[in-house]
């Protein structure tokens, strides 16, 4: 789908195509609006760097990766959230951000979300959260229209990414109707490819590494800012190697080996 995606919008040319004419066209939709149209081409082109939304809101190609964001003046939203568990019918009870820009930490998002759900005992122990705690808090509505707002323009960015963007984008479009399209890294992977061979992956094990001591162990926002240094020292580690912008780490957040590759040819798919 992806490939029919893409012809259609090389036709259109620089105007792009519209989320509707991509559903109708490609995913067979029918007569779709734009408003139904959006979150259904977002979660098929959404993260993907060979397509990016143009200021009218239509889809064009990314482009080459030869003129491609720096990564060192690039913005990231390093995003980490506790949940209630870990399954889809799980909600989120709180939200951590931290902005990356110029490869430095700057602004931060917090917020506790009141989704009015019980808290389990286990999520009690390891996050210290508790119901009490919760009441008054945002609902998710407004939790996660602030989260949208703070990552506009950036690179969603979480260690085991997955997992953080499920819930995002999931109640994103539950609550506030919008499904995000920031492309996604994953800290863990690029940790995997920037220093290989350690034992173990994990937030504490990488926040040891970079010399980082985490605050609040599962408590967002602390568990972000790790993210966040760990994200850092990963992009710098990745530019001695050769990765110069951030559609080449979208690239080899997932591709091991890819430093020879580099060497051999210099160019990327």
């Amino acid at each position: 789908m992806k490939s029919a995606a893409a012809e259609l919008i090389a036709r259109k040319g620089p105007k792009g195509a519209t989320s509707a004419e991509i559903a109708r066209n490609v995913l067979k939709a029918g007569k779709v609006t734009e408003a139904l149209a959006e979150p259904l081409v977002s979660a098929l082109l959404g993260g993907d760097c060979r397509f990016q939304r143009l200021r009218n809101g239509a889809w064009a190609a990314s482009v080459p990766q030869a003129a491609g964001t720096p990564i060192a003046s690039a913005v990231f939203t390093v995003v980490d959230v506790e949940t209630t568990g870990m399954a889809p019918v799980h909600r989120i009870i709180e939200i951590g951000a931290a902005r990356v820009e110029n490869l430095a930490v700057g602004r931060t998002y917090e917020t506790l979300v009141d989704a009015g759900v019980h808290i389990p005992s286990e999520i009690t122990s390891l996050t210290g959260i508790t119901r009490e705690m919760l009441d008054g808090a945002p609902g998710p509505a407004e939790a996660l229209s602030g989260l949208l707002d703070f990552m506009s323009g950036s690179v969603f960015a979480a260690h085991n990414a997955p997992f953080d963007r499920s819930f995002v984008f999931r109640e994103a479009r539950e609550y506030c109707g919008r499904m995000p399209d920031n492309p996604v890294l994953c800290t863990r992977l690029l940790a995997r490819r920037a220093v290989p061979g350690k034992e173990s992956y994990s937030l504490d094990a990488m926040a040891r590494a970079v010399g980082h001591e985490i605050g609040r162990r599962h408590r967002a926002l602390d568990d972000a800012l790790a993210a966040a240094r760990l994200l850092i020292s990963c992009c710098q580690r990745l530019m001695e190697l050769g990765v110069s912008t951030v559609e080449e780490l979208l690239f080899v957040q997932k591709k091991a080996g890819f430093d020879r590759m580099f060497k051999s040819t210099r160019k990327l798919p």
